[in-house]
């Protein structure tokens, strides 16, 4: 039986943390989307990187002004054992995805999920929406709204180093 993420350490985008955290042995709810570039994505065969997961679409304003940030701490962290993975949820599907990710020159993972079925295991606050998971396959922050390297840069420094 699956989990659902109901309540963990949670950083805003103003920088506040809440530490209520109901389980910290909660792992991350597996999943498996296809791949932009032709194969598939699945969550728990990466345990021992630390996984950024967002959650976007092509028309979010918000989600859009994050990717510059995301791609220069994709090449920052790259060595480091950091995955980010772009999750669009845009109905159109590839045909919209495909053309915004070579625009942006998007250089992280990006998946699909057309049927915006990832909010049913990661509760959506609102796009975008940001994971951030452990090595242990934990979820350690939740990121509601836009996020930015300023906020993002130490959480991952520090999941880094652990």
């Amino acid at each position: 039986m699956e989990q659902k993420i109901t309540s963990h350490q949670i950083s805003t985008n103003e920088g506040a943390v809440n530490n209520s955290v109901v389980d910290s042995t909660l792992l991350a709810p597996d999943f498996t989307y296809p791949s932009i570039n032709g194969d598939e994505f699945t969550l728990s065969e990466y345990r021992g990187k630390v996984i950024v997961l967002n959650m976007w679409a092509t028309w979010c304003g918000p989600c859009i002004k994050e990717i510059p940030d995301f791609i220069e701490l994709q090449n920052e962290f790259s060595d480091k054992e950091v995955e980010f993975v772009g999750i669009s949820v845009d109905e159109k599907g590839w045909e919209v995805v495909r053309p915004f990710v070579k625009k942006h020159n998007i250089n992280y993972r990006i998946v699909l999920d057309r049927e915006g079925s990832i909010f049913e295991k990661y509760p959506l606050q609102g796009l975008p929406d940001t994971y951030i998971i452990n090595k242990q396959g934990e979820v350690a922050h939740v990121i509601i709204s836009m996020t930015t390297k300023e906020l993002l840069k130490p959480l991952l420094t520090e999941l880094t180093e652990i």
